[in-house]
């Protein structure tokens, strides 16, 4: 399988909160556990689906970061996004 990341993934616990609108336009707001982050983008694991190509907000450490929905893989303890970074947004390690 070709892995098309060209930024390194770095490892992460973390809480992070996801903000984007459902498919009825309802604004929703939900904590999701940080899996790994890269400057691209991340993984985050949520109790909640999110559609792919769904645009959200990820704020993480003083950041906050817009990305689209790649992938949403159900598991046994919810769901793994896979997030991209909009052009524009980074993530940048803290000091």
């Amino acid at each position: 399988m070709n892995d098309r990341r060209f930024d390194v993934r770095v490892p992460v616990a973390d809480t992070v909160l996801l903000s984007w609108t459902d498919q009825t336009g309802e604004k929703q707001d939900a904590p999701a556990d940080m899996a790994d982050i890269s400057r691209s983008g991340a993984s985050v694991r949520s109790q909640h689906p999110v559609k792919v190509g769904t645009t959200l907000a990820l704020g993480y450490q003083d950041q906050e970061l817009l990305g689209k929905v790649r992938s949403c893989v159900s598991g046994p303890t919810g769901y793994l996004l896979g997030i991209e970074f909009e052009d524009g947004y980074r993530w940048k390690p803290r000091p």
